[in-house]
């Protein structure tokens, strides 16, 4: 739940990282999976910062529709101003973790009749420096940390 930031390719940094990595790389060897046949698995790790917001196909850079966003990418992505604009890291976090279930979901349809399954899981929570940016309090808030 970073503050807000562009990939170099002008997708928001969460996004880009959790999501469309994901999609990339599984797209990139569904080749290799496919060839494995029946017993193929694609696991994808999320959480259940999928409760924190939807996936916003229409808007993931938060204050830009993604039209605007095509016109502006011809011309230079980190120049559209509205970036950000609207931005929430819990919703971004959100966000991303709800597209990454989407994905499996939309996997596991699509290869069934392949032999092959896809699977979205949230593994636990460990404290690392990736929380660095949310305030011990909110943490606390959502029940998420009990120490004091």
């Amino acid at each position: 739940m970073c503050p807000f930031a562009l990939s170099e390719d002008g997708i928001e940094t969460q996004f880009a990282t959790n999501h469309v990595g994901t999609f990339l790389f599984t797209n990139l060897v569904m080749g290799k999976i496919l060839a494995a046949r029946n017993g193929a698995r694609i696991v994808n790790v999320s959480s259940r910062g999928h409760r924190y917001g939807p996936a916003r196909f229409e808007d993931w850079n938060f204050g830009v529709s993604v039209p605007e966003l095509l016109f502006d990418l011809r011309r230079n992505a980190h120049s559209c101003t509205q970036n950000g604009k609207d931005y929430d890291p819990s919703l971004a976090y959100g966000q991303s973790k709800t597209a990454n279930m989407l994905f499996s979901v939309s996997l596991a349809e699509k290869l069934k009749s392949k032999g092959a399954v896809a699977f979205s899981l949230h593994p636990g929570a460990i404290w690392t420096n990736l929380g660095r940016h949310i305030p011990t309090g909110a943490w606390k808030a959502r029940g998420e940390r009990h120490d004091s």
